[in-house]
């Protein structure tokens, strides 16, 4: 009998250089293992073991005069034995086609089986996402919806699992095939024996050479096979069911080649409930870009998508991009399926990377949920093969959902309002124009009961940097960030540099490192939130709590969906800070100096004698709180806080001297409690006007207050019952805000300050910079002021569908800045009223028409007709009932004389308005029609 073998490398014989071989197949192993050993050290030559393995080798046997092929293989890497004294290579080890089926050239899985399926289709999906074909051995069972799920699972691992729940084994033929095979179980003793002579037939088997292979197994030609795979980037399998929420959905379609051909077309199937973009897209390229991974080893990563072609890769540290690690004309930076191969090694092993690669065979579409709360499945077909994924509606059990709240300040004096601010999220996004409710339990009131969440400008909330990323310092906001906003991060001062670089949800990404727990001051816009304020004045509390204080538990409640939905509560304290004396130590909100009469010609602000000043801070250094040298006046906003310039230098005992002696503090009286240090100089205040007063609460208030809320107190408009009467105008907000902090409440350091970074203290040029400054800081001030005005004292103008039908939801913004989603209720018929923010507005439902129910007719002249309801234009689906009146007169005046303004011909009158019947004018027709609208 002849026996012979060869080994072909690429379609061509290498038997010459081979020494040795050896196939290995284990029970439960899906692949077969080669190892070659070469008498031609060149040999190894031809294989790169840094680019993706590639299915190169053949091995074939020769029994008789047949050639029989066991297989193709992988040559994935080279087996070294090592020993004390040497490191040897003993030859190049691979695996066959099936290897396939698993790591390293597989995508892992997640899926759950939401419809009643079987074991043998489950395999064979799988298998055909890795482009193999299957044999079963094995019976078939039943696999229930909802039974059977996997989360990051190779291929392999979900058809062994399902075959030992059956008592089966995986195994694999020289087809390149999978085979799902049966346990046999063998007695512990045989039920009979035999003795020689009852031997009817012996079998011989053929006995190969050591280096050959002992089974004998036909080829047959592999099978080609088409899978689909459904995923969502950002989350869009969570959706709130609002109607008009969207997300992406791909559908990335491979054979046993890989992606599948561009513009073949997908074919898309959903269950009511939601609504598809498109029922066939077709496959083409998609760019996935700036993802972030983590490397399997100093030259490869792996992605989750096959790959088409590589934009680039860069460490994560490297924000500017400046060093690309994909560099293809270099050699091994090459990708196979959804692996990559660099040239140039990582810095790590496990190196977190940013890539942005080109996938192909993907086909995109979207889908927008409905009204209704439930789980709907979309399915994608394509070639034969279909894959079904669940877009969860409302599902926040399954997405998720939270609730969080905090209290402005530590205390709040009786008289003044303190801000609860609350944020929500569902199904892991800002919970926009969600209601949350707010109930109060002990002293004080709440301003509203409830409120719609939308978006709250944050100002300076304090982060601390973190490192959870080895060289990238980052900060997180306690709320999430508007979409299309780019938050600031200081440290210390916003008139220092912004460090913001990026952000990826409520992380952001500073472009300057910090110890970890540096705090930095961050601006931003936040979505899904709102502000409600808590009131303690005094008519609304008893009188031994205004005595002795109060405090109020204030609880936040949002229904999410779930049967508890959401709750959290804050606490505010409120004292009496008249009864307050210098033992008490500081209130909560303690109010800085009262504002003394100001200089009535108080430009130019130099001083009045001049002062060595103070330090400009340098780049993030803390603004100098002001204490400024000598026996003279200060700039404006320097010293004790006094809020007029060339006002007090002595320190915070009251006294007007630099050591503490002298004077009383609380020395002066603009009321019972209040206190501010004697003004070294004569100065008697006058009587406090209307103006001074807002101006003392805003500055009482202000540090209490946050985002929207504290420009509107800043400016003088808290809320709309402010606009008819305002007390000051903003001018004079301006002026006192510089007289206060030596500069508008928009900047940290003082005009001083800032004139000095540009020139010496008390040159010429220090006091023209100081002109300039002060002139353009109070333009920028009083713009701001006149615009935050204008938004919260203008109509309020809603934009929105002027018609709903029952049951259908929409969004609406307000132009106080509130959005919210309105529902037409089911069955409401003509139009029905709505409140959001400070917008009352009225939006018609489709249901119900209009029912004819009187109409009369007389004569009579324009002047004299008496309407018999009252006339309107024609208003569609407005409830209730209208009278529609109509007068035509008819000009037969034979001159060119105009008794009624008009030109010749019939004029309507409508309500007896346009012309009078005189002479040259009759009537033609006067009358009424009069509907009922009906539902």
């Amino acid at each position: 009998m002849a026996l012979d073998w060869d080994v072909l490398l690429d379609g061509v014989s290498i038997k010459e250089q081979i020494e040795s071989f050896q196939i290995t197949e284990s029970k439960g192993a899906y692949a077969r293992e080669l190892i070659l050993s070469a008498a031609d050290p060149s040999f190894y030559d031809q294989f790169d073991f840094l680019i993706f393995p590639q299915l190169r080798v053949e091995v074939k046997t020769k029994n008789g005069d047949d050639w029989v092929s066991q297989g193709m293989f992988y040559i994935e890497q080279p087996p070294v034995s090592a020993t004390p004294d040497s490191t040897l290579s003993q030859g190049v080890w691979g695996r066959s086609e099936t290897a396939k089926a698993g790591p390293p050239f597989a995508v892992k899985v997640s899926k759950e089986w939401g419809l009643d399926t079987t074991c043998h289709a489950i395999m064979t999906e799988m298998a055909g996402l890795c482009g193999l074909s299957i044999n079963f051995e094995m019976d078939d069972y039943t696999v229930y919806a909802g039974s059977y799920a996997v989360e990051s699972a190779y291929p392999i691992d979900v058809i062994s699992e399902l075959a030992t729940f059956a008592g089966g084994y995986v195994g694999c033929n020289t087809d390149g095939e999978l085979v799902i095979r049966n346990n046999v179980f063998h007695p512990a003793a045989a039920d009979h024996t035999v003795t020689d002579i009852d031997i009817a037939d012996i079998s011989e088997s053929i006995e190969y050479p050591e280096w050959g292979n002992r089974i004998l197994i036909s080829s047959a030609g592999s099978e080609s096979s088409t899978s689909v795979e459904l995923t969502v980037l950002d989350d869009s399998d969570c959706l709130p069911a609002d109607g008009i929420s969207t997300g992406t959905i791909f559908a990335f379609v491979s054979d046993q080649d890989g992606a599948i051909a561009d513009n073949t077309m997908v074919h898309w199937t959903c269950e009511d409930g939601i609504t598809l973009g498109s029922t066939d897209t077709p496959t083409g390229e998609y760019l996935m870009s700036g993802g972030i991974y983590n490397a399997d080893n100093y030259h490869k990563v792996t992605v989750e998508f096959l790959i088409k072609s590589v934009v680039g890769i860069w460490a994560y540290t490297d924000a500017a991009h400046e060093n690309n690690y994909w560099d293809e004309s270099k050699t091994g930076c090459v990708f196979e399926g959804n692996e990559i191969a660099v040239h140039d090694p990582f810095t790590y092993c496990d190196q977190t990377l940013v890539i942005s690669y080109i996938t192909e065979g993907c086909a995109v579409n979207t889908v927008t949920a409905g009204n209704t709360a439930f789980d709907v499945s979309v399915t994608a077909e394509c070639a034969g093969a279909s894959a079904t994924m669940d877009i969860k509606l409302g599902n926040t059990c399954a997405c998720g959902s939270s609730l969080n709240a905090k209290m402005s300040g530590n205390g709040v004096c009786f008289g003044n309002c303190a801000q609860v601010l609350a944020w929500a999220t569902i199904n892991n996004r800002p919970a926009l124009g969600y209601t949350v409710n707010f109930d109060k339990d002990g002293c004080g009131s709440m301003q509203t009961k409830s409120k719609v969440l939308g978006y709250v400008d944050v100002y300076a909330e304090l982060a601390g940097v973190s490192h959870n990323m080895p060289g990238v310092p980052q900060v997180t906001t306690s709320m999430p960030i508007a979409e299309d906003t780019v938050p600031r991060v200081y440290r210390h001062s916003s008139t220092n540099d912004d460090r913001y670089e990026s952000h990826d949800g409520n992380i952001i990404n500073l472009n300057k490192d910090y110890d970890t727990g540096t705090e930095m001051l961050v601006y931003y816009t936040a979505a899904g939130a709102t502000t409600a304020p808590w009131c303690p004045y005094e008519s609304n509390v008893s009188d031994e709590e205004y005595l002795s204080g109060c405090s109020a538990t204030i609880t936040i409640t949002m229904a999410d969906g779930t049967e508890a939905g959401l709750s959290t509560t804050v606490s505010g304290t409120a004292i009496n800070c008249d009864i307050i004396d210098d033992e008490d130590g500081p209130i909560p909100d303690e109010p800085p100096t009262p504002l003394p009469e100001p200089d009535p010609n108080p430009d130019p602000w130099y001083p009045i004698i001049p002062d060595p000043g103070l330090p400009s801070p340098g780049d993030e250094e803390i603004p100098a709180p002001g204490d400024g040298e000598g026996g003279g006046s200060l700039f404006p906003g320097e010293g004790d806080g006094s809020v007029s310039p060339g006002l007090g230098t002595g320190d915070d005992s009251g006294d007007d001297g630099s050591d503490g002696s002298g004077g009383d503090a609380g020395a002066g009286d603009l009321g019972v409690g209040t206190k501010y240090k004697d003004p070294p100089i004569d100065l008697t205040p006058g009587p406090i006007t209307p103006c001074d007063a807002m101006i003392l609460s805003k500055m009482a208030s202000y540090d209490n207050l946050m985002g929207d809320d504290r420009e509107k107190m800043r400016f003088g408009v808290s809320s709309a019952s402010d606009c008819p009467d305002q007390a000051c105008t903003c001018s004079e907000i301006c002026d006192s805000e510089i007289h206060e902090k030596g500069n508008t409440y928009d900047y940290s350091k003082t005009l001083h300050e800032q004139a000095s970074d540009a020139y010496d203290a008390y040159s010429a040029g220090y006091y023209e910079e100081f002109n300039r400054l002060q002139e353009e800081h109070m333009a920028e001030c009083e713009a701001k002021c006149e615009q935050v005005r204008e938004e919260e004292c203008s109509d309020c103008v809603i934009s929105g569908p002027e018609v709903l039908a029952p049951g259908e939801s929409a969004e609406y913004v307000c132009s106080d800045g509130t959005v919210g989603m309105i529902t037409m209720p089911e069955g409401a018929c003509g139009t029905q009223e709505f409140t959001l923010g400070c917008c009352t507005f009225e939006v018609r439902s489709t249901d119900g028409h209009y029912e004819w129910i009187s109409s009369d007719t007389w004569s009579g002249n324009c002047q004299s007709i008496s309407y018999l309801c009252d006339y309107f234009d024609s208003e569609p689906n407005k409830a209730g009932s209208y009278c529609y009146g109509h007068v035509a007169c008819v000009w037969t005046y034979p001159t060119t004389e105009d008794p009624c303004q008009g030109a010749a011909g019939p004029i309507d009158c409508a309500n007896g308005e346009g012309c009078d019947q005189g002479e040259g004018y009759e009537i033609l027709n006067t009358g009424f029609n009069c509907y009922q609208w009906v539902c």
